[in-house]
């Protein structure tokens, strides 16, 4: 028996070197943007980060210390207090927007993989309101863990509640269901991503029905499922491990050409031995790691996040052979299902047609004949008696 989750992961690295290799500077900038702008619960969000807690980061949980009530430190109400909530407005709101655009690059990601041909402005445009389902569709399933935190938040900051009246054994109950319910929440989202985002995009669903497609495939191969949610995580830890030395092995470069700019800056800018020039010095310095660090976060992010898909979409092609959404000419030959190579989706993605035959038909090849006439041997000399 053989497990696709274990089989896309090879099948993952050929259709990324072939989609990357070769590629023009023009096309990672275009690839490089995409995948930076993807969803916060996108093709990056891996089963490891399953707590999609709002302000905890991967594998932290809740502390159950809470915090002081003390009228000297919280005023309800006064000017500080209505600060803080309009900077907490703000950020979200830029989240949100983030968010939305995250939501829409999934599919301009997909667009790029299916066609091998990375473009922004036309799959964006055209995928605008599968993005905004999408957005609406994660917003809805983190309401129910976001919501019990931030209104526990407000209500101890606002002194209606006491730590001291809730108890441990309240802390630590909260606690749980909060874990459980971000356990559930992560999961779907993590599904939803990496499974619904590509029905949504090949069959032209909506999120609800995308799951409806999915969901008689995931339980009636339950242990294909199991598999693959291991075999993501695994996956997800390996590229993680790869980026983060790759990010370290790229951070001595950018360390050492920030540490010259600084110092060339400081002493051309009032003397390393002045206030001035030390403070120039660490100002540019600085600005110079983090575009240097940008650059090879870039390539490194596109790269990671260009496997991961493959080897989800893969996976997906496994289930049903008709969600096959990577490009026929990223799947090596001995594992390609879908499409055949040459070959391209009609538009009601139907089925799929053979180029070569289209190109015979219409150039009206005469090699066949559409009557019912016979020929036969002209020796044969009954035949035309």
């Amino acid at each position: 028996m053989s497990w696709y989750a274990v089989d896309a992961v090879d099948d993952a690295i050929g259709a990324t070197r072939t989609f990357l290799g070769g590629a023009s500077l023009w096309r990672w900038a275009r690839l490089a943007a995409i995948t930076l702008l993807l969803g916060t619960g996108g093709v990056g969000g891996q089963f490891s980060n399953l707590s999609n807690v709002p302000g905890l980061s991967p594998g932290e949980r809740p502390s159950p210390t809470l915090p002081s009530t003390d009228p000297g430190l919280v005023e309800f109400g006064g000017p500080d207090v209505w600060l803080l909530v309009a900077v907490v407005v703000i950020l979200i709101g830029v989240w949100l927007l983030f968010d939305v655009v995250g939501a829409v690059m999934e599919f301009v990601f997909l667009a790029a993989l299916s066609t091998d041909e990375v473009r922004i402005r036309a799959p964006f445009r055209r995928h605008t309101g599968d993005g905004l389902r999408l957005f609406g569709f994660r917003l809805a399933v983190t309401l129910p863990v976001a919501t019990p935190v931030l209104v526990g938040v407000a209500a101890v900051l606002g002194g209606v509640v006491s730590p001291a009246a809730v108890g441990a054994v309240g802390v630590v109950a909260v606690v749980a269901v909060v874990a459980g319910l971000a356990f559930v929440s992560g999961l779907v989202r993590s599904l939803t991503n990496q499974f619904v985002v590509p029905v949504m995009f090949d069959e032209g669903r909506g999120v609800v029905d995308a799951w409806r497609r999915l969901w008689p495939l995931l339980r009636g191969e339950g242990w294909q499922t199991v598999v693959y949610v291991v075999v993501h995580l695994l996956v997800g830890i390996g590229v993680g491990i790869v980026r983060t030395f790759l990010l370290v092995v790229g951070a001595i470069p950018a360390t050492i050409l920030a540490a010259a700019v600084g110092l060339v800056v400081g002493a051309l800018g009032g003397g390393l031995a002045g206030p001035l020039g030390v403070g120039l010095g660490f100002v540019a310095g600085g600005v110079t790691w983090l575009l240097a660090m940008l650059v090879v976060l870039l390539p490194i992010n596109a790269v990671s996040k260009t496997y991961t898909r493959a080897f989800e979409l893969r996976s997906l092609a496994g289930f049903d052979d008709d969600l096959a959404v990577l490009s026929p000419s990223l799947v090596p030959p001995t594992t390609r299902s879908g499409p055949p190579p040459g070959s391209t989706r009609s538009r009601d993605d139907t089925e799929y047609v053979d180029v070569d035959d289209l190109d015979e038909r219409e150039s009206g090849d005469d090699t066949e004949y559409g009557d019912d006439t016979e020929y036969g041997d002209d020796t044969d000399d009954d035949r035309w008696a």
